[in-house]
């Protein structure tokens, strides 16, 4: 009896991690320039979660970097976008959505 409840409590342990995925690329432009980067994904409770991260080097040097996090759900969402550009300044866009 108590091997059965140990494997019952360890099973819904492991049910309630959230799932998780990693996704690292690169790629190379036409003229040169290249992009790196890594996105991170979690999904808990219905509600999954984004992060992702990466750096543009134009063909000449210059290079900007990208960070964005996203929420959402069957209902909809928010992705938040921040690129930093050479010159050091930054940018930011919110973008929401919802479904019926």
């Amino acid at each position: 009896m108590k091997t059965i409840a140990l494997a019952l409590i360890a099973s819904l342990g492991l049910m309630a991690a959230p799932a998780m995925a990693e996704t690292n690329w690169t790629a190379t432009g036409p003229k040169g320039g290249t992009a790196a980067g890594t996105a991170h994904c979690t999904h808990a409770s219905g509600v999954t979660t984004c992060q992702g991260n990466s750096a543009y080097t134009a063909p000449k040097g210059k290079v900007y970097q990208r960070d964005s996090t996203a929420t959402g759900n069957r209902y909809g969402g928010t992705r938040v976008i921040t690129t930093t550009g050479p010159n050091g300044k930054t940018a930011s866009a919110t973008r929401s959505w919802t479904r019926n």
